[in-house]
């Protein structure tokens, strides 16, 4: 005996078979019937309607034999399944395919077999009219003519069950869809509406009466041209306009409403256009609010232009300070002037004598008085000359400790002289020892040195007050050498630094601020060189923490080369901009991204796709049975189920993957980068389903999370549409809830 093997397309055979239901069903009368017939019309003992299932042969119909059913492997009609047209069998027994096979060589006797194959309505092969008699015959050309016009009546019967059961089933997809869409208008957090082409409202979900303040009945007395800002209505009547030609199939943008009490809010509006032949046409508009986010995106607004605002007065501020900085400089410059210009003028005064003038012997004797000496100290050469110089200085002087070094270079001392007066005043002592004579003299050269003590005084009155004014201020403030050492730093520069004023004087900026930031400030330290005012932000790892810094160089432009470095702290304008920023972006509930970031990332991550980028998935989920909960348990545990859902997505995702909650309990999973996404999107599906089965509190009620996941790829080098991406996704989770929900279910796209 030879089994029969399996067809090709036996999987959608099988399948053909268990969604028509003719397996193992009550007898069908006018197949019986028939058989009967075709028995007598042949001749025959027996005669059935076969159907071949996974191991066995089933009998819908038969005459002229008690089996309902016999094994595959047995079966004559396996072999005729494989066959285009009629087999027979003129004598088993001479077969070597049944010759051993226990219904020739016992019950019921089979010697002749003749069968006609049985398809459905796309010509998928369901079974067989199959004729059989306990002696050897053929059937001639017109007797295989009879049995396949019986075999076309056997398969008008199978296909009017078929058509039936494609009715019912298009009947309850139907009703399906027309429940969901009713659930979905009548629950949807956004608002719905129909409306006609003449804008007249036809019909209006809660959702949007929430949203504008009316009752069902004042929204269809309106239209909603009369409920749109006038400023926002040109340009919507213009798409309007466009949807109503056909140059497009929706529309969306950002208007203003007018709310029942007179108050506007913004919404988002997504318009479609319908057709059909049940009735006229009408459009379809959805409305989401989005009155938080632009009064958020106008506080932020708001914030910014504050900051900006503060940041050019301080700008402003700083370079007043710079301004009088460079001032008190060219002042300092300008003293520095006047002092080398009054030692020239002394040197010359020197070298004309001009100068106080005193020639010693070696025992202090005064033997030279010049008459700027008699200038300076009052007494006149005849008083003076040949007296002992303790007339002049009194005991312990310092200038006696002067003349007596034997060293022959010239000394020089400061000190105080008296007058013939009795007046003190301050004098620059220049001694040298040298021989005349052959006898050793001593040269003193004195000169009034009190106008240089006054511009002394005054320059570290104008250097206390430069300090005292970069010290005031909230910024730090250092000048640097073009070598990159350090010349001046403020009393702020050193807190944040952690450095004392006087050590980094003798410091590098590399050494103070790091190897990092001196690449980057000596390459903006030599623009400012050049002559640029250069700015810039950087985040410094400070001992007083981690700041933020914008750092502005400005060239010295008095007699010292170098670079005024001015840091103002935007620590907190920056933090202050991340939150917002974040806020912006994350959904408050669970900390997810919100639709917006998730929008942002797919539609990143589709050009890299499309940029033969690898695959990538995307997952869309949400809560079987959430509002039950949320109505019987409340809202409190509604949050604390979404909240538990959000952590368990979180926990099961690659660190590169986006989960997101797009509103209600409808989340999202981006998985970009897949390598095999046939098995990575099943597994890990697996694995969310197999997270939420495991109960857990949930604020005091021990609840599992019951989901349903959709999923869709977009493969590598294609362009998908983000409508499109998340539309399969979506509708593959909805036939994950028709198939009993607490399932997934993937589109994989066309093969």
């Amino acid at each position: 005996m030879i089994a029969p093997p399996l067809p090709l397309d036996e999987h959608s055979r099988l399948e053909r078979l268990r969604v028509l239901g003719l397996l193992d069903r009550e007898p069908i009368d006018q197949l019986d019937r028939l058989t009967r017939l075709i028995t007598r019309h042949f001749s025959l003992p027996i005669a059935m309607v076969s159907l071949t299932d996974v191991n066995r042969q089933w009998f819908l119909a038969r005459t002229g034999i008690g089996l309902c059913e016999i094994s595959r492997e047995q079966s004559f009609c396996g072999h005729a399944i494989l066959q285009p047209d009629i087999m027979q069998v003129p004598d088993a027994r001479l077969d070597p395919r049944f010759a051993d096979n226990p219904l020739v060589t016992g019950a019921p006797q089979v010697v002749f077999y003749a069968g006609r194959p049985l398809r459905a309505l796309d010509g998928v092969v369901l079974g067989t009219l199959c004729l059989v008699d306990h002696g050897a015959r053929s059937l001639d050309e017109e007797a295989c003519r009879d049995l396949d016009d019986f075999g076309r009546l056997v398969e008008n019967t199978l296909h009017d069950l078929e058509r039936r059961h494609q009715v019912r089933s298009l009947n309850q997809v139907l009703e399906d869809k027309e429940h969901l869409f009713t659930l979905t208008f009548n629950q949807a957090s956004v608002g719905m509406a129909l409306s006609s082409l003449e804008g007249q409202w036809l019909r209006t979900n809660p959702g949007l009466e929430r949203l504008l303040g009316y009752s069902e009945e004042e929204m269809l007395s309106r239209t909603w041209h009369a409920m749109t800002h006038p400023e926002d209505l040109p340009r919507e009547q213009t798409l309007f306009n466009a949807l109503l030609a056909g140059e497009c199939q929706d529309y969306r943008l950002e208007k203003r409403m007018i709310r029942a009490d007179g108050s506007l809010c913004w919404v988002q509006l997504s318009v479609t256009l319908c057709q059909s032949h049940t009735r006229a046409p009408h459009m379809i508009a959805v409305f989401a609010d989005l009155t938080e986010r632009k009064q958020a995106e106008a506080e932020l607004l708001r914030l910014q232009l504050g900051l900006e605002q503060q940041v050019r007065e301080r700008t402003r501020e700083l370079s007043n300070t710079v301004e009088q900085l460079h001032v008190e400089m060219q002042e300092r410059g300008a003293v520095q002037q006047r002092l080398w210009q009054e030692q020239r003028r002394l040197q010359h005064m020197l070298e004309h004598t001009s100068n106080a003038f005193l020639e010693l012997d070696e025992s202090l004797v005064i033997t030279g008085w010049n008459p700027a000496s008699t200038t300076l100290l009052g007494w006149h050469p005849e008083e003076i000359l040949g007296q002992p110089l303790f007339r002049l200085l009194e005991a312990g002087h310092p200038l006696f400790s002067l003349l007596e070094a034997p060293q022959t270079p010239p000394h020089r001392l400061e000190c105080d002289l008296g007058t013939r007066s009795g007046q003190r005043i301050p004098v620059e002592v220049v001694a040298e020892r040298y021989q005349f004579d052959d006898k050793v003299r001593l040269a003193l050269f004195l000169h009034d040195i009190t106008p240089r003590r006054r511009v002394l005084a005054e320059i570290e009155r104008g250097r206390a007050r430069l300090r005292a004014i970069t010290d005031g201020l909230p910024v730090t403030i250092s000048m640097i050498s073009p070598e990159g050492r350090y010349l001046f730093a403020n009393q702020a520069y050193c807190h944040y630094f952690g450095l004392d004023a006087n050590a980094m004087r003798e410091m590098s900026i590399r050494e103070v601020i790091g190897e990092e930031a001196h690449d980057m400030a000596m390459a903006q330290v030599a623009r400012a060189l050049a002559g640029e005012q250069v700015s810039y932000e950087h985040r410094l790892n400070l001992p007083i923490g981690t700041r933020d810094l914008r750092i502005t160089m400005i060239p010295s432009r008095g007699d010292e080369p170098g670079v005024y470095i001015l840091g103002d702290d935007i620590t907190e304008y920056r933090a202050l901009q991340s939150q917002l920023e974040h806020e912006a972006a994350h959904d408050p509930l669970t900390a997810l991204p919100n639709r917006r970031a998730f929008t942002l990332r797919l539609s990143r991550e589709l050009e890299r796709v499309h940029r033969n980028g690898e695959p990538l998935g995307l997952l869309f989920l949400d809560l079987d049975g959430f509002k039950g909960i949320n109505d019987r348990l409340g809202h409190h545990v509604g949050d604390a189920l979404l909240q538990r859902f959000a952590s368990v997505l979180s926990a099961e995702v690659r660190p590169g993957d986006m989960v997101a909650r797009l509103a209600g309990d409808e989340f999202t999973i981006i998985l970009p980068a897949l390598h095999q996404p046939e098995q990575e999107l099943p597994a890990l599906c697996e694995r969310l389903l197999a997270a939420m089965a495991i109960s857990t509190d949930v604020a005091g009620h021990s609840l599992p999370l019951a989901g349903s996941i959709g999923g869709a790829i977009c493969p590598s080098g294609q362009f998908c549409h983000i409508d499109d991406l998340l539309h399969r996704a979506d509708t593959a989770m909805y036939r994950a809830k028709q198939a009993g929900k607490g399932r997934f279910s993937l589109d994989f796209g066309p093969p």
